[in-house]
Order: structure tokens, then C-alpha cells, then sequence
């Protein structure tokens, strides 16, 4: 089968409003890849966080990204109750066509579950901030690479993108660049998540969940091991005119970045991620979303963000990320089953599948109560 996915009209009409409700490769695990993956680097955290004797998460007052993290959780409960409501309402399925939604409760605990590995993302970037990627820089004996990033510009490209690019900048393309920044990038990946798990099968959410999981995770690592501030910070004296952030701006622009996360360029990566997962299960919809994307990807040069090697390292991050969206729960479920337990000790097994998945409830119960308690 191609990159491409096709579906007929009646295998849509069939998982419209339920696809993510339908059984997929994931139910069989007790683990999910996204929740060993951030399981682990968490637990670095708090590791990190006994290590410099400092909590792992920020103070309420003093957490910058209190506000994202409130209206994130917000969203998050919206669409859980909205697929509830969905769930129960929906027409059930016709004569020969099974319901594998499971219903009520499991829809609940599957809806909450699957949303949940963004919020262990935000997570993690508060707990990181939190850390002084700073420190965390110095300790590894690391060193910012901002001229490494600018002779390998003027090498490559005789120059810098952002500089040639200030022959286009007016007020109203300002404006349009701002608000794709720093408002589209968070808004692509919520709404492909909500088409995606309301009309398409569980394996289109299912790739788009993982793609992302690994382009963030990806390019949280990448900023440690090659950390750049970026071109407005290093070469402003390049520009005849720089952006001078207004109040509201300033304050997300502090709630939302570390100091060195310019490579790879994840305003280049994370969108393009989402327009292809989109693209290969909705054209029309990937379409609708090129425009934007593309403008996203502008913006990263115009506003003097990134390097332009920066822009081309995110896109080199693309097709390795959505690989891994695609496949990462086969290769999931081949590695569980290769450590399944052995039939003779069922007991075991089953005192270990309670232990699991009471983890799990306790991991979402912490999240909601975590978020909860930075909403009020």
C-alpha cells in the first residue's frame, strides 16, 4: 500500500464520528510506546531535579507556562466531553457491521489516555525550562553553536535567509507572521488531532500521536546537544529593522521557549509532520493546511528566529519522524510480544496487568490534577 491512503465513501460513513473509538494495534498493549518514551525521559527528570535538589516542575507563581498548560488541559476536557456526548448519540453501526467501540466508561478512559501525551509534553518542556537548560548545557560540557550555525550559513548559502528577507517585510506581512508563529503552531497539530480521531480510522490519530511524540522529543535532545539562541540574538546588527515584541507576544514568547531551541527548527518540523500525516489520510484536508504550513515555515526566517541550516535540519526531520509515526506501534507490538508472559504464570501476569494499569490511571489522575490545580 502506498504513502497515500484512500478510502471509500462507505468505509467513512462507517467510522465517521467514532474512528478513534474502533479497536487498533494499541489495544493490545499495556504500555504505549509515547508512554514508555516519556515514562523514561520523566523520570531523568526527576532524577535531573534530586540531583540539583530542586523540584521537578516550577512554583505556581513563578511557572511561565501556567497559562498554556491551563488552556491546553481545557481543550483537552472539551473534546473528551464532546466525544462522549458524540459516542452517545451516534447511530450504532447497521446489520453485519460490529461496534468495537466498546462504550461508556472504556470510551471515557480511551478518549482520556489518548490525550494525554500531549500534556506529558508540555510536561516535559516545563520540566526541562524548569531544569535551567543552561545548566544542563554546561554540565555535559556543551557550548552554544550559534557561529558554528552562521559560517555554516554563509558557507552553504553565501548568507543568511532572514537578512535577504527583510526587502519583504510590511506591516500587514508582519502581522500575518506573527499570528502563523506563535499562534498556528500550537493550532495545527490540535485540530488534524481532533479531524483525525473524529473521521478517519484509529491508525491515522494513532501515526499522528506518534510522528509528534518523536519530532518533540527529537528536537528536545537536539537542543541540548547542539544549543543555539538564534539570529536575533546574535546578528542584529544585520537587520534595518528588527521585531520588537508587544506585551502579549513578550509574555508567550517567555512561557513557551528555552533559551537555546533553534535546532532543529521544530516551526519547521512539527508542521510539516502534521501536514503530511494529515495528507496521507485526507488530501483536501492536508490542502487546507499547506497554505498555512508553508507560511509557518516562512516566518521562522522573516521574523530573524532561525538560521536557515536551522529550517533545513527540521526539514530533514520530516520523513524520519512520520516513519516513525507509521511504525512505531508495529514495532511496539513485536517487542511486547517478544517479553510476553510466559502461559504457566498467569497469576503473575495478572497481578501485573492490574499493577499497569493502575499506573496508567494514576498517570492521567496526576495530569488532570496537575493542570487542574495550575488552572485555579
Amino acid at each position: 500500500m502506498g504513502f497515500f491512503r484512500r478510502y471509500d465513501p462507505e468505509e467513512l460513513t462507517r467510522i465517521r464520528f467514532r474512528g478513534a473509538a474502533t479497536s487498533a494495534t494499541d489495544d493490545k498493549f499495556l504500555i504505549r510506546p509515547e508512554e514508555a518514551v516519556g515514562g523514561v525521559f520523566l523520570v531523568l527528570l526527576v532524577a535531573m531535579s534530586l540531583g540539583h535538589s530542586r523540584p521537578i516542575f516550577e512554583p505556581l507563581r513563578d511557572s511561565r507556562l501556567t497559562y498554556l498548560s491551563a488552556q491546553f488541559f481545557v481543550l483537552v476536557m472539551v473534546c473528551v466531553g464532546l466525544w462522549t456526548l458524540v459516542q452517545r448519540f451516534h447511530p450504532r453501526p447497521g446489520p453485519g457491521l460490529r461496534d468495537e467501540g466498546g462504550g461508556g466508561w472504556k470510551n471515557i478512559w480511551r478518549a482520556a489516555r489518548d490525550w494525554t501525551p500531549a500534556i506529558m509534553i508540555l510536561g516535559v518542556y516545563e520540566s526541562l525550562k524548569h531544569l535551567h537548560l543552561n545548566e544542563i548545557i554546561l554540565w555535559l560540557g556543551n557550548t552554544p553553536k550559534d557561529q558554528v550555525m552562521i559560517r555554516v550559513d554563509l558557507a552553504l548559502f553565501g548568507g543568511h535567509a532572514s537578512v535577504w528577507m527583510q526587502s519583504l517585510i510590511s506591516e500587514p506581512m508582519t502581522v500575518f507572521m506573527k499570528i502563523v508563529y506563535f499562534v498556528g503552531y500550537y493550532v495545527y497539530p490540535m485540530v488534524a488531532g481532533v479531524f483525525l480521531y473524529m473521521f478517519r480510522p484509529r491508525e491515522a490519530f494513532r501515526e499522528l500521536v506518534l510522528a509528534i511524540f518523536a519530532t518533540t522529543f527529537i528536537g528536545y535532545t537536539l537542543y541540548i546537544l547542539v544549543p543555539v539562541a538564534g539570529p536575533r540574538f546574535e546578528i542584529p546588527h544585520l537587520y534595518h529593522t528588527t521585531f520588537e515584541m508587544k506585551w502579549y507576544l513578550a509574555q508567550r514568547m517567555e512561557q513557551m521557549r528555552f533559551d537555546y531551541d533553534c535546532f532543529p527548527s521544530l516551526h519547521t518540523a512539527l508542521p510539516l509532520v502534521v501536514m503530511m500525516v494529515a495528507f496521507r489520510h485526507s488530501r483536501w484536508f492536508g490542502m487546507v493546511l499547506l497554505p498555512f504550513v508553508l507560511a509557518t515555515v516562512m516566518s521562522t526566517l522573516y521574523l530573524q528566529m532561525h538560521y536557515l541550516i536551522d529550517v533545513v535540519a527540521g526539514i530533514a526531520l520530516v520523513p524520519i519522524c512520520v516513519w516513525i509515526g507509521v511504525r512505531a506501534d508495529g514495532w511496539w507490538l513485536r517487542l511486547t510480544q517478544l517479553m510476553r508472559f510466559d502461559p504457566g504464570e498467569r497469576v503473575r501476569s495478572a497481578v501485573a496487568v492490574r499493577v499497569l494499569k493502575v499506573l496508567q490511571v494514576t498517570v492521567v489522575v496526576i495530569a488532570a490534577l496537575w493542570m487542574t490545580w495550575r488552572l485555579v
